[in-house]
C-alpha cells in the first residue's frame, strides 16, 4: 500500500462527504423556513424521501474510504454502477426525443457525469487502491 494510495481514497472520502453536505443544505433550508402544512404534503415527502435515496449513500461511502473499510468499496462500486445505469437511460431517452438542434447539448450534458462515475469505478478498481482499501 502505498502512499499516493492512501491520499487518494482519503480524497475520494472527503469528496464524497461534500457531496452529502452539499445536497443537505436545500433540504436544511426548506425544514427551517417552509410551513409545517408544506412539509406534510406528498411532494414534500417524496421529494425528501428521493434526495435522501439519492444523496444518503454518499456519507457512508465517504466515512468508509476516509476509514479505508473494505465495505465502502464494494458500496462505491454498486453506489455508482447505479447511477451510470440510470444517467445511461436518461442518455438514450432524451436522444431519443430530442431534435438534433438540441443534440449537442445532451452530449455534454450527459457525458460529463458519466465520465466523472466511470472514472470513480475504473480507480477502485486500481490494484493499489483495492490493497488500501483490505482493512
Amino acid at each position: 500500500m502505498t502512499r499516493d494510495a492512501k491520499t487518494l481514497t482519503t480524497f475520494i472520502g472527503v469528496v464524497y462527504l461534500c457531496v452529502g453536505l452539499g445536497a443537505s443544505i436545500l433540504p436544511a433550508m426548506v425544514l427551517l423556513y417552509a410551513p409545517k402544512t408544506v412539509l406534510a404534503s406528498t411532494d414534500s415527502l417524496i421529494f425528501f424521501g428521493t434526495l435522501a435515496f439519492i444523496f444518503g449513500p454518499s456519507f457512508a461511502i465517504g466515512y468508509a474510504w476516509i476509514r479505508r473499510r473494505k465495505w465502502g468499496w464494494y458500496l462505491l462500486i454498486a453506489y455508482n454502477g447505479l447511477l451510470f445505469a440510470y444517467i445511461s437511460y436518461g442518455f438514450v431517452a432524451r436522444i431519443h426525443n430530442y431534435s438534433e438542434s438540441h443534440l449537442n447539448l445532451v452530449v455534454m450534458g450527459f457525458s460529463i457525469p458519466l465520465i466523472v462515475l466511470g472514472s470513480l469505478i475504473a480507480l477502485a478498481f486500481q490494484r493499489n487502491v483495492r490493497a488500501s482499501m483490505s482493512c
